[in-house]
């Protein structure tokens, strides 16, 4: 377990029996392991990059293995020699300078790295995590791969849990981002080392949007009714302010404060899932010379796909009157990294950007069957009466005879005699 590099000699050894030299790393020397009439047993030492000889064996007549495992060779190596039954072997025996032999000299341990998701979009002030991914690749496992990470701006800290460790691993990569860090797009690059000195990297991207300081200030100058003015505000979600007024105003200056917590003074948060909540105050500008305000305003795609929000439910909220009220809010365009809304209000105040999550339609419950009809009842045959009719009905025959003879009778005209 030492590690011996740069020098003219990694291991020196000089007439002396039963030594056992494992598990060292001899790298960048002049010679990397060398024997002169010493009896020792030789395995598992990584022997990198040595420019005289990775080995040297004089007389010694040690074995450079133990147990049908020899030493890392970084000079024999696949597809040069190759390991065709994947064993982690290498076929061919490393012939040592003066004569000695590795008869299964060791492929050396490789693996892969990736790092998800590959980019973040946070805050500054804040943090995010992301997972990286070591896998070895065939045929040797076990084997330590330590972590660092370079790129990253000043005001920026990444670390790795656990740091190094044995693979397969997925260790965590924490990114803490200071509130002073300015916004922009960085490149982080993760590296993972092993013990053969094989290094494999992957890119993460960090996209920072960077918090207003309190106090930053934009001056709108003179505005007049016929000529609105518009406000470009820079490293935040509102990118843009058109003021429209009633009466000329001179020497208006706007403040923008942002923040990630209900501003001070209010004891309601806004409805719905809170992107960023915005105090923009005016000066030289009241209410009552304002017609309206159009505020553009944009929200990251990755915190909607992060939080599961609709982004046809995000609107601008003013604060005012101690409640919430929705503005009128329409999106207006989108690339791959922001959703574009505008707004109007009719005046400065504390804002909101919320917005709420996706809702999934119950499908409607099936529609039952109609109920299957009932036998009919059964017809009576044609010309018969129903049982017990046929003396009513002989009855009021008679009724019928008897009543149109009365009628007869009583109508017909007397005889006159003289």
């Amino acid at each position: 377990n030492n590690t011996c590099e740069n020098n003219e000699y990694g291991i020196y050894v000089d007439e002396c029996c039963c030594l056992d030299l494992t598990n060292n790393t001899c790298k960048n020397n002049a010679y990397g392991i060398y024997l002169y009439d010493s009896d020792s047993t030789i395995s598992h030492n990584y022997l990198l990059n040595n420019t005289e000889n990775n080995a040297y064996d004089e007389g010694s007549g040690g074995d450079w293995y133990e147990s049908g495992e020899g030493n890392y060779w970084s000079d024999w190596q696949p597809p040069e020699h190759p390991d065709n039954d994947g064993d982690g072997i290498v076929e061919e025996a490393r012939t040592i300078l003066s004569g000695a032999e590795d008869d299964y000299p060791l492929v050396l341990p490789d693996f892969s790295i990736s790092v998800g998701p590959t980019s973040r979009s946070v805050q500054a002030g804040s943090g995010t995590t992301a997972t990286v991914s070591l896998t070895p690749v065939p045929t040797v496992e076990n084997f330590a791969v330590s972590l660092t990470a370079s790129g990253q701006p000043s005001g920026v800290s990444v670390s790795f849990s656990p740091s190094s460790g044995v693979l397969p691993s997925s260790p965590t990569m924490a990114i803490n981002v200071g509130s002073n860090v300015s916004g922009g797009t960085y490149t982080i690059i993760v590296k993972g080392t092993c013990v053969a000195d094989r290094e494999r990297t992957s890119i993460f991207t960090l996209k920072v949007s960077a918090i207003l300081p309190s106090g930053y200030s934009t001056g709108a100058g003179t505005i007049t009714p016929a000529a609105p003015v518009t406000v470009q505000i820079q490293n935040s979600p509102i990118t843009g302010l058109q003021i429209n007024v009633n009466s000329t105003v001179q020497n208006v200056n706007v403040t923008v404060t942002q923040s990630t917590s209900t501003p001070s003074g209010i004891s309601i948060g806004a409805p719905g899932a809170t992107y960023s909540y915005l105090d923009i105050t005016v000066q030289n500008l009241s209410d009552a010379n304002i017609d309206y305000v159009v505020i553009s305003f944009k929200v990251e795609k990755s915190w909607l796909n992060a939080n599961g929000i609709d982004p046809t439910t995000v609107a601008l909220y003013r604060y005012s009157g101690g409640v919430w009220m929705t503005l009128p809010t329409e999106i207006v365009s989108e690339d791959a990294t922001y959703v574009y809304y505008s707004a109007r209000s009719p005046g400065f105040s504390v804002f909101s950007i919320s917005g709420y999550a996706k809702v999934t339609p119950t499908p409607p419950a099936p529609t039952p069957p109609p109920p299957s009809p009932g036998p009919l009842p059964e017809p009576t045959p044609g010309g018969t009466a129903p049982p017990g009719m046929e003396w009513l009905v002989i009855l009021g025959g008679a009724v019928a005879i008897v009543i149109a003879l009365l009628g007869v009778i009583l109508h017909r005209k007397p005889k006159i005699f003289k």
